[in-house]
C-alpha cells in the first residue's frame, strides 16, 4: 500500500476549481482590472490576490476562475493597463468569459469637469482587446457593456464600434451608452448600433398599417402611447411629461397602480456594475434591453399622418391627462386672476389640442390655481372670459360618453394658516369656495359628462392622519372634523355643476385614485398631528 501524499496539483481541474470556491476566491462580484497599488482591499480579494503569486499553474488557474465567474470592469482611469490585460487572456479564458463592462470615456452631467478623451494609441488598444476577446469568446454567451460619450465625434465612435461590427451576432448581450446626456438622435443612434452588434440579420419590415384596425391599436397600448400608471402631466410651460411619484415605494404604501410604474423610473441597468456609468436611456443617450423607463412616444406621432391619428387616439383615450399650472403644484403664492391673460387649460383645451383630438379625451383633471379669499370670479376679466370660451369649444369638439373631469382646488398658503389659526376653516374657507363656485361655472354647460368629482386640497387630504379622524367620526357621530366638513364642500360644488340630483359616490369616486402629483406632496405633508385638532363639538 503506497504512502506517497498527493499535491493539490494532483487533483482533477474541476475539483481545484470546487476548492477555489469553498475557500473564498472571489465569485460572483464586480472586478476592477486596475495595477497593484497601496489601497487596502477587502479580506476575500487580498485572499485571491495572494493566490495569483504561488505558481504559474494556479496563476492562469485563478485568472480562469475570476474571469468566467464575475463581472469585469475595465475602467478608463486605468484603460491602458485594463485593456493589456484582456489583450493578454488566453483563448479557453476569453472562451469562458461571461461579463464584461469597458469604459472608455464618460463625460460628467454635474460639472465642467471632464475626462479626457482617448487618443490613437488608446483606440488601437482598444481594437486590439476587443478582436482578441471577440475571436475566442463562446458565442452567445459574452454580456458586454460599452461605455463611450463619444457621439457628438462620429470619427471617434466608429473607431471604437469598428471591432464589434467586425463580429456581429457573436455577443450574448449587448448595451451601450454614447452620451452622457439624454439626446433623442443619440438614444436612436445607440439603438441602431445594438441593432447592427447583435441583429446583423434583421427581420424585413412589414407594412404595419394593412394589419385590421383592431389588431393595429391592441400593438399600439403595449408602446409608450399607454404612460406606466396611465397618468400624463401636462402644462403650458413643459408639455407632456410624467411626473413619477417618489414616495409610494420608499414609504410602501400599498397602492397597485402606482407600485406598478415604479418598474418604468427605477431601472435595473442602473446598478448592475458597482457603481459603473449607467446606458439607461431615461437619463443618458444609450440603449439597453433591459432598460424598460417610460419615454415619450413622439416618434410615433411622426410616422405618417394615419399613424398620428391613431397614436393620437390610444394616448388620449387610456391615459389620464393631469393639466397643471405653470410653477409650484403645492405651496403657491396668490393666484392674480385679474393680471393673467389666460388660464393654463384653457390653453391646453384652444391652443394645444386640435379639435378632432378632443374627442378622444375620457379622463381630463384640472388643477385650478389658488384664489385669495376676496378675489371675486366674473366677467369682465379676460382670464375668466376666456375660460368661458374654452369650456364652450370643449362642448363642442367633445364625446361625452365617458369623458370623467376632475377639478382640483387648492388654497393659498393653507399649511402656514392651518398652523396659526384653529378656525381657519370658517374665517376663510367659506370666501374661497365661492370664488372657485364662479370658477366651476362655466363646467355647467358639460352636464352630459359622465363623471365630475371635485377635490378640494386641504392640508393633510391623503395623510392617515385624515383617514384616522374620519374612523373617529364614525365612532363619535356627534363629533365633525375637518376632513367631513370638506367633503360636504365638495358634494355641494358638485351638485352646483352637475345638478342636484347628481350623485359622485354612487359613480366610483371613492375608488378613483390619487395623481401622482398628488402623491409627490405626501411627503410634505405627512407630520404627526393630533386627531382631537382635527375634531370639534
Amino acid at each position: 500500500m503506497s504512502t506517497e501524499r498527493g499535491t493539490f496539483l494532483g487533483l482533477p481541474p474541476d475539483v481545484r476549481q470546487r476548492i477555489y470556491l469553498h475557500v473564498g476566491v472571489s465569485a460572483g462580484r464586480p472586478i476592477y482590472i486596475m495595477p497593484r497599488g497601496p489601497r487596502t482591499l477587502p479580506s476575500r480579494r487580498y485572499f485571491t490576490r495572494k493566490l495569483l503569486y504561488l505558481c504559474k499553474l494556479i496563476h492562469s488557474e485563478i485568472i480562469y476562475f475570476i474571469c468566467s465567474r464575475n463581472r469585469l470592469i475595465v475602467h478608463e482611469k486605468a484603460m491602458e493597463f485594463g485593456l493589456r490585460f484582456l489583450r493578454r487572456l488566453p483563448p479557453r479564458t476569453c472562451y469562458e468569459l461571461s461579463h464584461l463592462h469597458v469604459q472608455l470615456y464618460s463625460r460628467s452631467i454635474r460639472g465642467p469637469i471632464e475626462n479626457p478623451k482617448p487618443n490613437d494609441e488608446q483606440i488601437m488598444m482598444w481594437q486590439e482587446a476587443a478582436t482578441h476577446v471577440l475571436s475566442h469568446t463562446k458565442p452567445q454567451k459574452l454580456r458586454l457593456r460599452l461605455v463611450c460619450d463619444t457621439g457628438e465625434d462620429k470619427e471617434l465612435t466608429s473607431a471604437i464600434l469598428k471591432p464589434l461590427l467586425d463580429f456581429p451576432g457573436i455577443l450574448g448581450e449587448f448595451e451601450v451608452r454614447i452620451h452622457s446626456r439624454r439626446n433623442t438622435q443619440f438614444c436612436i443612434l445607440a439603438r441602431e448600433i445594438y441593432t447592427q452588434v447583435m441583429c446583423p440579420d434583421v427581420v424585413r419590415p412589414f407594412n404595419f398599417t394593412k394589419l385590421p384596425p383592431e389588431v393595429r391599436r391592441n400593438i399600439l397600448t403595449y408602446t409608450d402611447l399607454v404612460a406606466p400608471s396611465c397618468q400624463v402631466q401636462w402644462s403650458a410651460s413643459a408639455g407632456f411629461y410624467i411626473d413619477f411619484s417618489q414616495n409610494y415605494c420608499e414609504n410602501g404604501r400599498e397602492i397597485e397602480q402606482l407600485l406598478y410604474g415604479c418598474q418604468f423610473r427605477r431601472c435595473k441597468v442602473r446598478n448592475d456594475y458597482a457603481n459603473t456609468p449607467s446606458p439607461c436611456s431615461f437619463d443618458h443617450s444609450g440603449y439597453s434591453p433591459h432598460c424598460r423607463c417610460w419615454m415619450p412616444p413622439q416618434s410615433l406621432m411622426f410616422v405618417s399622418r394615419q399613424m398620428y391619428e391613431e397614436a393620437s387616439d390610444v394616448f388620449y383615450s387610456c391615459n389620464r391627462i393631469v393639466a397643471l399650472p405653470y410653477g409650484s403644484c403645492f405651496e403657491p403664492d396668490l393666484y392674480t386672476l385679474p393680471l393673467s391673460p389666460r388660464l393654463d387649460i384653457s390653453v391646453f383645451i384652444t391652443r394645444f389640442m386640435w379639435p378632432e383630438i378632443l374627442c378622444r379625451l375620457r379622463y381630463l383633471e384640472i388643477l385650478f390655481p389658488p384664489l385669495g379669499e376676496n378675489l371675486t370670479v366674473e366677467e369682465p376679466i379676460p382670464a375668466y372670459s376666456d375660460w368661458i370660451s374654452a369650456v364652450d369649444h370643449l362642448k363642442k369638439y367633445a364625446n361625452f360618453d365617458g369623458l370623467t373631469i376632475v377639478a382640483h382646488i387648492r388654497f393659498p398658503n393653507h399649511m402656514e394658516k392651518l398652523r396659526k389659526s384653529a378656525n381657519w376653516f370658517e374665517s376663510g374657507t367659506v370666501d374661497i369656495i365661492n370664488a372657485h363656485a364662479n370658477l366651476l361655472a362655466p363646467l355647467r354647460a358639460l352636464r352630459q359628462m359622465s363623471r365630475f368629482f371635485v377635490r378640494l386640497e386641504h392640508p393633510y387630504r391623503w395623510t392617515g392622519a385624515t383617514y384616522g379622524s374620519l374612523i373617529h367620526c364614525q365612532k363619535l357621530p356627534r363629533r365633525r372634523c375637518t376632513s367631513c366638513q370638506y367633503d360636504d364642500l365638495e358634494v355641494w360644488l358638485e351638485k352646483f355643476v352637475m345638478g342636484g340630483e347628481y350623485d359622485s359616490a354612487a359613480v366610483g369616486k371613492a375608488e378613483d385614485v390619487p395623481s401622482e402629483w398628488v402623491a409627490n406632496d405626501w411627503s410634505i405633508r405627512e407630520e404627526n398631528i393630533n386627531i382631537d385638532e382635527w375634531t370639534e363639538e
